[in-house]
């Protein structure tokens, strides 16, 4: 009976492959013009992104407005499709007493991926810094399969202190879920 059910599921996971590397290389994309850039916006929608202003009473729009409380500004949205899907990325920069920070994050909160620590660390090149929550052998891969965060540092930008890649399946993480990079440079006060 447990092979039955194996082969069902195995059936009902099967469907078109997720583009992990056209999403994360429209990610990295993106964020290597924000972190390089004091005003990228031009430059963003230069490289086929557009502009987007999430509707009003959105989960994006809330998010968005809680940023700027904790912040004192928000990010800038802009949208792409990649490999049909929709991107949003995120853009932002704040000071800090150490200097300037930049910020950026891409993601596409519909992702449903299999499989997706290995394809995720496949399509970076090189292991994380951080590998996350260790636990023992299969109880590891049981839980990546559930959520996956891992670090580079330094990032897998040119100019990134250090890059999240996170994904949760919406199943587990609702509105939260989805595949997400985020990118961050900070330009010291010195170097600016």
């Amino acid at each position: 009976m447990s092979l039955l059910i194996a082969a069902l599921l195995a059936t009902a996971s099967d469907g078109p492959q997720y583009p992990v590397a056209d999403v994360l290389d429209a990610a990295r994309s993106v964020c290597d013009v924000v972190l390089a850039n004091d005003d990228p916006a031009a430059l963003v929608i230069a490289a086929g992104w557009i502009s987007y202003t999430p509707k009003a009473g959105s989960g994006m729009e809330q998010s968005l407005r809680e940023e700027k409380e904790i912040y004192g500004s928000s990010s800038r949205v802009f949208a792409k499709m990649v490999a049909g899907r929709a991107i949003f990325a995120f853009v932002n920069s704040v000071q800090t007493k150490d200097g300037h920070l930049r910020l950026c994050m891409a993601e596409d909160n519909l992702a449903e991926i299999q499989s997706a620590p290995e394809q995720i660390i496949h399509w970076a090149g090189r292991s994380p810094f951080d590998n996350g929550i260790h636990l023992p052998g299969d109880l590891q891969k049981g839980f990546d399969d559930l959520s996956f965060m891992r670090s580079w540092k330094p990032g897998l930008n040119q100019s990134a202190n250090d890059t999240v890649i996170r994904y949760l399946p919406r199943k587990y993480g609702g509105s939260k879920g989805g595949l997400s990079y985020t990118s961050e440079r900070l330009v010291e006060v010195s170097s600016q």
